[in-house]
C-alpha cells in the first residue's frame, strides 16, 4: 500500500516545484516510479476528487519530504489533507450560497488578488525575457556569493531501529564486509548495490545530504574521520549505519544548473532599477516621521536604507 501511494506521489511530484521533494539520488527508501492509477480519495455528492487534486495540500503538510515518511505518517498526512480539502470546499460552497461573492469585502479582496496575480505574471515574464548570453555575465557574481560547502562520500546501511543497527555495527567490528552487509540488510533503495560496493554514496554536496537525511546526519558526518563507523537516527524513525570515506570542498554548480536563479537575479536588478528611476525622477519620495525627505537606495549592495537624509 505504501509503495503504491509513494509511487504515485513521487510521479505527481515531478510536476511540482523542485523544492517540494528531495533529490532522487539521495532519498531514503526511494520507491520505483511506475505509472499508477490516480485514485479517487474523496466523494462529495456528484464530485469525485482524485489524489492528485489534494497533492498541493499534502505537500504543504509534509514539507515535501514524501519519501522520508513511514507508512503510518504517510497515511495520516493523506487523511489530514483530505480533511483540509473538504473543509475548504464546504466553506466555499456555503459562502457562495450566502452570496458572499457580491459583498464589498469580497470585491476588495478580489481586486487585491488580481493585482498580486498580475504582478506575479509580470515578474515571471521579466525573468524569462533574458537571453543566455546576458545571464552568463551574472554567473561569476552569483558563484562568489554562494556559501562554502563540503562534499561527503560514505557507505550507508539503513535499518528499522537501533537494535538492528547494533547487529550491523557488531558484525562490522567482527570484520564483516560493509558492502555485503548493505546488500543483504539495508533498506536504502538508491545506493549502489553491486556486490562489495553496495551502500556506497559518492561525493555529494552537504545541502543535498541534509535535505535527504536531515541536519543531524550531516552534522555527524562533519565530525567523523576517514574509516570511522557511526549510527545516526533519521527523521523517519529509521537508523543509519555509516562508514565515512572522506570529504572535500564542493565545486561551484555549473551554470546550466543555476539558470533559474540567474534569471531571478537578473529580474531583481531590472525591477529595482525601475523603482529607482521613478524615485530619481521625483515621482516617488520617502519622508521620515519629521517630514524631512530621505535619500534612499534600492541597490542590493547598499548596507542600509535609508542611506542618508537630504
Amino acid at each position: 500500500m505504501k509503495h503504491m501511494l509513494l509511487a504515485f506521489l513521487a510521479a505527481a511530484a515531478l510536476s511540482m516545484p523542485s523544492d517540494v521533494h528531495a533529490e532522487d539520488s539521495m532519498a531514503v527508501n526511494r520507491p520505483a516510479q511506475p505509472k499508477v492509477k490516480d485514485p479517487v480519495v474523496i466523494v462529495m455528492g456528484k464530485k469525485y476528487v482524485k489524489l492528485s487534486e489534494i497533492m498541493p495540500i499534502l505537500a504543504s503538510l509534509v514539507g515535501g519530504n514524501l519519501n522520508n515518511l513511514s507508512k503510518e505518517d504517510l497515511l495520516r498526512a493523506i487523511y489530514l489533507a483530505k480533511q483540509m480539502y473538504v473543509m475548504q470546499e464546504v466553506l466555499a460552497q456555503e459562502a457562495i450560497k450566502k452570496n458572499y461573492e457580491n459583498s464589498p469585502k469580497y470585491k476588495e479582496n478580489f481586486e487585491k488578488a488580481k493585482r498580486r496575480e498580475a504582478t506575479s505574471i509580470y515578474i515571471k515574464d521579466i525573468e524569462t525575457s533574458f537571453k543566455d548570453d546576458e545571464l552568463k555575465k551574472l554567473y561569476p557574481e552569483f558563484v562568489a556569493k554562494l556559501p562554502k560547502m563540503k562534499e561527503f562520500s560514505f557507505r550507508l546501511i539503513i535499518v528499522k531501529n537501533s537494535e538492528d543497527a547494533k547487529v550491523i555495527t557488531t558484525a562490522l567490528a567482527a570484520g564483516s564486509n560493509f558492502g555485503k552487509l548493505a546488500a543483504e540488510k539495508s533498506l536504502h533503495g538508491s545506493a549502489d548495490r553491486s556486490g562489495e560496493n553496495s551502500g556506497f554514496i559518492p561525493f555529494t554536496r552537504e545541502d543535498i545530504i541534509t535535505r535527504a537525511f536531515g541536519p543531524a546526519f550531516t552534522a555527524k558526518l562533519r565530525s567523523l574521520g576517514k574509516g570511522a563507523v557511526a549510527t545516526i537516527n533519521l527523521p523517519n524513525g529509521q537508523v543509519a549505519v555509516v562508514k565515512f570515506e572522506g570529504s572535500h570542498d564542493a565545486k561551484a554548480p555549473a551554470m546550466n544548473e543555476v539558470m533559474p536563479q540567474l534569471r531571478v537575479m537578473a529580474a531583481n536588478t531590472k525591477l529595482l532599477k525601475i523603482v529607482e528611476n521613478k524615485m530619481k525622477s521625483g515621482e516617488i519620495g520617502f519622508y521620515n516621521i519629521e517630514g524631512k525627505k530621505e535619500e534612499v537606495s534600492f541597490d542590493p549592495k547598499s548596507k542600509s536604507a535609508p542611506v542618508k537624509k537630504a
